[in-house]
């Protein structure tokens, strides 16, 4: 079958038929996930009515599961579908030619293929890294023109690899954004007069729309990289288990033997990943000139495309994962590569900078060490001399440092859903995802110190829509979007048209439109989730009356910070059973701790907390003592005992509290490595004393910084 044999009438000869059939089967499901959203536009147009358009995708979803075994019938996989689905396929050509219909499904390809690539080329990464951390400072000697030159060591030498493929998976990124805009509504190639709604991202010229395979080659560019790295990676490993160097052993089960010779051993996953760089290279090559001369717009050359785009995936596939096994088994012989690096030579250029130490040019240097390598006298200096990064001296700071890039990418990448969640309380999230924020927390922290680069959230937007005073929520959530490459509005309530009575379900209806997120400062949490159950974006909850949840995940990073885990920590907590009480009640028993909450009769957190602390399986236990409470916990914590909006209280607050403050008698009855935590501001001689607050075992600070890092991961995966 072909959708344009009404122009012809008659059959295509078979051999011209065999000539111009496509090998397309590999892209059903991307030409299904395209043809459901061209289904959609003309059901937004009253093209296809309800009915229709629920038959279209029942059947899209048959057909990309099972559709592969009727594809001999048609002339492409564009044909099949229209084919396959039925009467109602008739009408599913309208406003499409199969120009812009095949570029957007070669283009949904190419996104999946990229974002394959990339987790793949992550596990690779993982790999190098757990044997370059085992490795770090095993020595290697470096070459230069492959002759030895200067000891580096194992790890360094690894790091090298790492840092090659951590610009790979930029390019194969680059091809995926690339991929992103859809053609869908350039038609054959100068649209449609059907009033048809556009995709978005949609792209800005229809003969650009059909005719652009740029994304194809940005794919295959990046792919031929790739494997110019691991052709060099191989050949290294290659020369590393030949007898002549015999620097590592190969793994049996990555390992091939020689039909003939009984004692051969051989590399051939890394010899075959050397000799694809070549045939990546061709077919980038063989597109580029496939391209090169096309008029705009659609020409049937393009049809060249797919068999380098389905081969080089394969292959991309199946080398990463070879590699992995193969690198993972590697097993370094140290006492070869002792002996290699014992050559004395290879410290001949730090006998030079010796010299220029002590004031010596280095021309004359070069010159005066080179003699004594000629005439056979040359001693390498008694002092090793350490060489720091980016030599091998500061190889396990970059080793950890690949590691966290690794990790706040990987994270950053994988956790897509939690994509547009609320985070308004604790109780709806389950312990799995809290953990994820802490993990990605610890990364963006440790990134920040290092001056890593984590602009994770480029051109999005956070309101701040406060309705109480603020410090260190409003400073962090700005700073956090800042730093990660967005920008914070904040959004005074009083200054809305809040205050002359806008509802708050269409004050959330506008801010979506104009926001990417909103973290709300408010008095009600049910006025909290009224509004982010009327919002499109993201609500993050920055404190109400209720819960205070960013607070307690900043309190749980600081104690796992202290003691590696929450898990067995006894969190002691004195004072009034506020908000902040609730949320770390929940976050800690959800976490594995055990809290007990030592508060003046009356102020105990209320049902609702110990309920969901105790859902979450929490060892929960309320106490009227201080000291009860505080015997032999880990983590003291307190708060304000007279919260915003409770002024009025603050007498009969402080004679009610009188007992219940953190001071140095207090903290005597907590374990030796106790630490203690407000999450401010404080009350000195109140709350707690100021021996305690600015003492040495006071968190405080930490805990306060904490509030950014965690707010940074949150964004970062609440946001899309």
């Amino acid at each position: 079958m072909t959708l344009w044999a009404a122009r012809t009438g008659v059959a295509l000869d078979p051999d011209v038929d065999a000539f111009l059939r496509a090998d397309d089967d590999e892209l059903l499901p991307y030409d299904c996930a395209a043809t459901s959203v061209h289904a959609q536009r003309l059901h937004a147009a009253g093209i296809l009515d309800d009915g229709e358009l629920a038959e279209v995708e029942t059947r899209l979803a048959t057909i990309a599961d099972d559709g592969a075994a009727f594809l001999r019938e048609y002339e492409d996989v564009h044909s099949a579908i229209e084919g396959l689905l039925g009467p109602v396929g008739r009408k599913i050509h309208a406003g499409r030619s199969r120009n812009d219909q095949v570029a957007a499904a070669v283009r949904l390809y190419v996104q999946d293929a990229a974002a394959e690539a990339d987790a793949a080329i992550a596990r690779l990464t993982e790999t190098i890294l757990d044997l370059a951390d085992r490795e770090a400072e095993t020595p290697l000697p470096g070459y230069t023109h492959l002759q030895r030159a200067q000891p580096v060591t194992f790890g360094h030498h690894l790091h090298a690899w790492v840092e090659m493929l951590e610009r790979d998976r930029s390019r194969f990124g680059h091809a995926a954004a690339a991929s992103a805009p859809s053609p869908l509504g350039a038609g054959a190639l100068a649209g449609s007069t059907l009033d048809l709604p556009l995709p978005e991202p949609a792209m800005r010229n229809s003969l650009d729309a059909v005719a652009d395979r740029d994304f194809a080659l940005d794919y295959l560019y990046a792919a031929a990289v790739l494997f110019t790295h691991l052709s060099r990676i191989g050949e290294e490993i290659v020369l590393w288990c030949t007898s002549e160097f015999g620097f590592v052993a190969l793994p049996l089960s990555a390992s091939t033997g020689s039909s003939m010779m009984p004692q051969k051993l051989n590399p051939d996953v890394a010899e075959l990943a050397r000799g694809k760089a070549g045939t990546a290279i061709g077919r980038l090559t063989g597109l580029l000139a496939v391209v090169k001369g096309l008029p705009l717009a659609y020409d049937k050359d393009l049809q060249e495309d797919k068999t380098p785009l389905f081969q080089t995936r394969h292959d991309v596939r199946g080398a990463l994962s070879a590699l992995g096994a193969l690198v993972g088994g590697l097993e370094p012989n140290h006492e070869r590569l002792t002996a290699a690096v014992s050559d004395p030579l290879l410290r001949a250029t730090d006998a030079a900078e010796e010299l220029v130490k002590n004031g010596v040019a280095f021309r004359d240097a070069h010159e005066q060490v080179a003699a004594t390598v000629r005439n056979g006298t040359f001693a390498a200096p008694e002092r090793v001399a350490p060489r720091p990064a980016p030599g091998p001296g500061g190889v396990k700071a970059a080793l950890h440092d690949a590691r966290l890039r690794l990790g706040a990418r990987t994270l950053a990448d994988t956790t897509r859903a939690l994509v547009g969640r609320d985070f308004t309380t604790l109780t709806t999230w389950t312990a799995y995802e809290l953990r994820l924020v802490l993990d990605l927390a610890e990364q963006l922290k440790s990134a920040q110190k290092n001056g890593i680069e984590h602009r994770l959230l480029p051109g999005r937007s956070l309101g701040l829509l406060f309705a109480r005073p603020s410090t260190r929520t409003r400073v962090s959530f700005a700073v956090a979007m800042e730093q990660l490459g967005g920008s914070a509005v904040p959004l005074n309530a009083s200054e809305l048209q809040l205050s002359r009575g806008e509802s708050l379900e269409d004050t959330a209806r506008v801010l979506s439109g104009y926001l990417d997120g909103l973290a709300v400062r408010w008095a009600s949490q049910d006025d909290l989730e009224t509004l982010a159950s009327h919002a499109s974006i993201p609500v993050v909850n920055a404190l109400t009356d209720a819960e205070h949840p960013c607070q307690a995940l900043a309190d749980a990073l600081t104690i796992r910070e202290r003691f590696g885990d929450l898990a067995g920590v006894k969190v002691a907590y004195v004072g009034d059973g506020n908000n902040v009480a609730a949320s770390l009640l929940v976050a800690c028993s959800a976490l594995g701790a055990e809290v007990v909450c030592a508060s003046p009769r009356g102020y105990e957190p209320g049902p609702g907390a110990l309920g969901a602390a105790v859902a979450f399986g929490g060892d929960v236990a309320l106490t009227s003592d201080p000291y009860e409470a505080a015997s032999g916990a880990q983590v003291l914590y307190t708060d304000v005992w007279t919260s915003m909006g409770e002024e009025g209280e603050r007498e009969r607050r402080l004679q009610d509290f009188a007992g219940f403050g953190i001071d140095a008698d207090l903290l005597s009855s907590a374990a030796d490595d106790a630490v203690v935590l407000h999450c401010l501001p404080a009350h000195i001689g109140e709350e707690i004393s100021g021996d305690v607050l600015y003492g040495g075992q006071s968190a405080v600070w930490q805990q306060a910084e904490n509030r950014l890092h965690v707010q940074k991961a949150l964004l970062t995966l609440l946001l899309d």
